[in-house]
């Protein structure tokens, strides 16, 4: 994964796309598979060299509970920053004529 990542980034920077410069949309992280919106028009967290998603410091992604502290102090942090998670999430509406399609496989 960390191969694909780097041929990734190597890819955009030859294209003279920076990654890091870019603050309209937010990260994904592959480990977890979440996606981590924009907060203010800053991006939480990182890209590291690699191309894997960095957390802010202090804090660590998982893939139930979203930001969670690694310290006490961070445990604020880490709530407000799951509320800008929660909020960007799609949610499946069953209402929708493509759910089906796209989330309801049995018959």
């Amino acid at each position: 994964m960390r191969e694909k990542n780097k041929e990734l980034l190597a890819n955009a920077k030859s294209r003279g796309i920076d990654l890091k410069a870019s603050k309209s949309l937010g990260l994904v992280d592959l480990k977890t598979g979440i996606y981590v919106p924009k907060d203010d028009n800053k991006v939480i967290g990182k890209v590291g060299t690699s191309g894997d998603y960095i957390p802010p410091k202090g804090l660590k992604l998982d893939t139930q509970k979203g930001f969670v502290a690694v310290k006490k102090e961070n445990e604020e942090k880490a709530k407000d920053l799951n509320k800008e998670l929660i909020k960007d999430q799609l949610v499946p509406d069953e209402t929708n004529p493509a759910y089906r399609r796209y989330f309801d496989i049995e018959d």
